[in-house]
């Protein structure tokens, strides 16, 4: 298992709005699945080369952001009305975005980074 399913020090809601993120997709994309015989693996040779940032006192917000907003995910996709209800997968679809920008601030991306991840994230 990896060390970061490990680490008690990491939620899991946090660790699942890294691995949800466009940053993710796109370095699992560029780093794993073009070496990997174009085929998906999320096994832990495969899943740990993704670098999870450590939480610190700079970065706790920025992390407990993330966590809100993935817990909010959660409540609304387990709703019995969610495939039905359209404003509930928009607001869904918000938050991922808003996750989306956390995780870049998280990791110190600049503009030209989050460009080029936001712009082709699949080549």
């Amino acid at each position: 298992m990896n060390t970061f399913l490990k680490d008690k020090s990491f939620s899991y809601e946090y660790i699942l709005g890294i691995l949800n993120s466009r940053l993710a997709e796109w370095f699992y994309y560029w780093f794993v699945y073009n070496r990997a015989i174009r085929t998906m693996h999320f096994d832990e040779g495969y899943l740990g080369k993704l670098p999870i940032k450590k939480i610190n006192s700079k970065n706790q917000p920025i992390a407990d952001q993330i966590i809100q907003k993935v817990d909010q995910i959660l409540t609304l996709t387990q709703s019995k009305d969610y495939d039905t209800n359209q404003e509930k997968q928009k607001h869904v679809k918000r938050l991922e975005h808003e996750i989306d920008q956390l995780v870049y601030q998280l990791y110190n991306l600049t503009e030209e980074e989050i460009k080029i991840i936001e712009g082709d994230s699949n080549g």
